[in-house]
C-alpha cells in the first residue's frame, strides 16, 4: 500500500462526514434521535465507512461486497436518523449522493493536475486537500443549495404521492454515472484524473441541479396553488355565513317593522269583540313568526342573531342550548369575521349532537370582553372524538383533510392577534378563541 490508513481516514472524514451532515441538516427538526446522538450516529457512519474502504483496499476477494457496503452507508444512515417520509428522504440523500460523487471526480482530477505522482497512489493526503479545496469553491453553492432545494421544498405540506416518484431524478442521475465509469473500458483512477471526464460529470451535474430547481419552483407553486384555493374555500364559507345572518337580520328587522301593523289590526280585532277572529289571527302571526327573535343574548346585532338562529336549531333538534354572552354592540371585530366564527363553531356543535344517538346533547356557548380581549367558548357533547391530523388541524367529517370551518376560525383569531384551541375530553368537544379587539372603542362604548 502506497498511502498510510491515516491519510485514508483523512481522505474519507473531508469527503462523507460533510456529506453526511449536509444530509441531515435539513432534517434537523426531524431527527429521530437527540442531537446528541445524531451526532454520536453521524461519527460513527463516518468511522464505518473508513473501515469499509479499509478492508475493501486488503482484501480483494470481497472488494466488491465492502464496496457496496461503504455505497451504501451514507444513505443508509442519513435515512437512520431522519424521521420523515422515506422517498422524500431518499430524494434528498440521493442529490447528495451524486453531489458527493462530484467532490470526490473533481478531487481527484484536481490533484492529478497539482500532484501528479501522488494521484496515481491512491489516497494521499493531496487527495483530501484537493477535495477540501474543491468543497471551499463550491460552499456557497452548497449553501444555496441546501436552503432552497433542501429545506424549504422540506417544509412544504405535501401529503399527496409526489415523493413516491420524484426520488427517481436523482436517481437516474446516478445510474448516468454508474454506466459512463464502466463503459468507459478505464480503469477509475485513470478516468477520474482525466480533464475531459471531470468536465462532464460537472456538466450532468449542473444540468441536474437546474432539474432539482424547476421541479423546486414546481412544487412551490403547487403548494402556493393549494395553499390560495384553500384560503378562497375560507372565504366563501366566511361569506355564506355573513349573507346567512344578514339575510336574518333583514328578517329580524322586517319582523319589527311588522309587528307594530299587526299590534294596530290585534288592537282593532279587540275593540270590536269579535274574539273568535281574534284567537285566529293569533295563532296565524304566532306560526308566521321567527321564534326566539326576543331573546337577547348581547348588544351586538349580529352576534346575537347567530344565537337566536342556532337557538332555533337546537330546539328543533332538542338540543340543550345555553348562552351566556357579552359583547358590545360596537367593537373593532367586523361583523363578517364575528359571523364567520360563531356561525361555524355553532354550525360544527349541532352536526355533532345530531350525529349523537344516545347520551345527553347539549351546546355550552360563553362570550366575554375582559379588557381589549374577547373570549370565546363552545363546548358541545360528541359521539366520538374527532381526528387530528400530523399538523395539529382537525380532519373534517365531510370531505376529509384538513376542516374549512375550523380553520377558518383560526385564521380569523389570528387576524385580530389572537389564538384558538381544539379539544377534546371525555365526551365533549371544547373550542376557545381569544381576539384582541379595540380598547379605544371598547372605552367609548363602556
Amino acid at each position: 500500500m502506497s498511502y498510510s490508513v491515516w491519510e485514508l481516514v483523512l481522505f474519507l472524514l473531508v469527503v462523507y462526514l460533510p456529506a453526511l451532515t449536509l444530509i441531515v441538516w435539513p432534517f434537523r427538526n426531524r431527527l429521530r434521535y437527540s442531537f446528541k446522538v445524531s451526532v454520536v450516529l453521524i461519527l460513527l457512519a463516518s468511522v464505518l465507512e473508513v473501515v469499509c474502504m479499509y478492508l475493501a483496499i486488503h482484501f480483494e476477494q470481497l472488494k466488491s461486497a465492502f464496496n457496496l457496503l461503504a455505497l451504501l452507508l451514507l444513505p443508509g444512515f442519513g435515512m437512520l436518523l431522519v424521521k420523515d417520509r422515506f422517498p422524500k428522504v431518499l430524494y434528498h440523500t440521493l442529490i447528495v449522493f451524486n453531489l458527493t460523487n462530484l467532490v470526490i471526480i473533481l478531487g481527484k482530477c484536481l490533484e492529478g493536475a497539482v500532484f501528479h505522482d501522488n494521484a496515481l497512489l491512491g489516497y494521499k493526503w493531496s487527495y483530501a486537500l484537493c477535495a477540501l479545496a474543491v468543497e471551499a469553491v463550491l460552499f456557497f453553492v452548497f449553501l444555496r443549495i441546501c436552503r432552497y432545494l433542501f429545506e424549504e421544498v422540506i417544509e412544504l405540506d405535501m401529503e399527496s404521492n409526489e415523493w413516491n416518484y420524484l426520488w427517481i431524478v436523482p436517481g437516474i442521475f446516478y445510474l448516468m454515472l454508474v454506466v459512463m465509469v464502466y463503459c468507459s473500458g478505464r480503469t477509475t483512477l485513470e478516468l477520474y484524473m482525466a480533464p475531459t471526464f471531470a468536465l462532464g460529470v460537472l456538466m450532468i451535474n449542473v444540468g441536474s441541479f437546474l432539474v432539482y430547481w424547476i421541479i423546486a419552483d414546481l412544487m412551490k407553486e403547487r403548494d402556493q396553488n393549494v395553499k390560495l384555493a384553500y384560503e378562497n374555500s375560507i372565504l366563501m364559507e366566511q361569506n355564506r355565513q355573513y349573507a346567512d345572518m344578514s339575510r336574518k337580520i333583514k328578517d329580524v328587522r322586517k319582523s319589527a317593522h311588522d309587528a307594530r301593523h299587526h299590534l294596530g289590526i290585534l288592537q282593532y280585532v279587540a275593540d270590536s269583540g269579535e274574539l273568535d277572529v281574534l284567537k285566529k289571527y293569533i295563532e296565524d302571526y304566532s306560526s308566521a313568526m321567527v321564534k326566539d327573535l326576543n331573546v337577547i343574548y348581547c348588544e351586538n346585532t349580529y352576534a346575537n342573531t347567530v344565537l337566536n338562529y342556532y337557538a332555533q336549531q337546537c330546539r328543533q333538534e332538542e338540543i340543550e342550548y345555553h348562552v351566556r354572552f357579552e359583547l358590545p354592540a360596537e367593537c373593532s371585530i367586523s361583523d363578517m369575521d364575528m359571523c364567520s366564527v360563531l356561525g361555524n363553531l355553532l354550525e360544527n356543535a349541532v352536526e355533532a349532537c345530531r350525529k349523537m344517538t344516545e347520551g345527553k346533547r347539549y351546546i355550552e356557548v360563553g362570550g366575554e370582553l375582559r379588557g381589549s380581549t374577547f373570549y370565546l367558548t363552545v363546548d358541545n357533547s360528541v359521539s366520538e372524538a374527532p381526528v387530528f391530523l400530523k399538523s395539529g388541524e382537525l380532519e373534517s367529517s365531510k370531505f376529509g383533510g384538513a376542516g374549512i370551518g375550523t380553520h377558518s376560525v383560526k385564521s380569523v383569531a389570528e387576524k385580530y392577534g389572537g389564538s384558538s384551541s381544539f379539544e377534546y375530553h371525555d365526551g365533549v368537544f371544547e373550542v376557545s378563541v381569544m381576539m384582541r379587539v379595540d380598547q379605544q372603542e371598547t372605552e367609548e362604548e363602556a
